[in-house]
């Protein structure tokens, strides 16, 4: 579900070497904590999250441009419903047919990769939204599967999240936060970075 940390806690202490098989609050705790810290800093790095909402939701948008409007990540065509407003009407017209727009990136391949979800929202030429105009998207938010680069960056970073309190002074080349772990950037990590890099909003055309 959106929100959940890319990976759990057993594959964190897997991948840390660290035995679960002795109960320990403290340390259970920890690993917690620095799975949600790295599963949000992944997010607030690429301007997205990558989980799948199951539940079919609507959200409003504003026209990017007169045939454009950009969307938050969705991955699920059969449940989909685009609908128009003026702004200063009270309902949401008929829902457009499935002819009657193109949704990108085309066929969910970006860079030769599938998998992605959709995030642009195309109108032919002529047809496109009037000035004033809302967009009522209603969708299965987020990603059908998290990306591998994703989940292997979220290992990375909870990794130093989760040694950020034992380095030498607490900092280990990292300047402290106030909650104990916003000192680790993804900027700052390199190998996190690079994975990342092709799923940054706008890093990549119609990404």
């Amino acid at each position: 579900m959106i929100g959940d940390p890319y990976i759990s806690r057993s594959q964190l202490a897997a991948y840390l070497s660290i035995p679960l098989s002795v109960a320990d609050p403290g340390r259970d705790a920890k690993l917690d904590a620095a799975l949600a810290a790295a599963s949000r800093a992944v997010e607030d790095h690429c301007r997205r999250q990558f989980n799948t909402n199951a539940a079919v939701t609507a959200r409003v948008y504003e026209p990017t441009a007169q045939s454009l409007v950009l969307v938050d990540d969705f991955f699920d065509t059969t449940t989909l419903i685009v609908q128009k407003k003026n702004f200063s009407s009270v309902s949401w017209g008929t829902a457009l047919a499935a002819t009657e727009f193109e949704l990108e990136p085309r066929n969910g391949v970006v860079n030769g990769q599938p998998g992605w979800p959709y995030r642009r929202i195309i109108l032919p030429w002529g047809q496109g939204f009037r000035t004033g105009e809302r967009v009522q998207v209603t969708a299965k938010w987020g990603w059908s599967s998290v990306p591998a680069a994703v989940i292997q960056a979220t290992y990375i970073l909870a990794a130093q999240y989760y040694k950020l309190p034992d380095a030498p002074l607490g900092i280990a080349g990292f300047g402290s936060g106030p909650d104990g772990f916003s000192a680790v950037k993804v900027k700052d990590v390199s190998q996190a970075w690079s994975l990342l890099c092709p799923y940054v909003v706008n890093y990549v055309w119609m990404a």
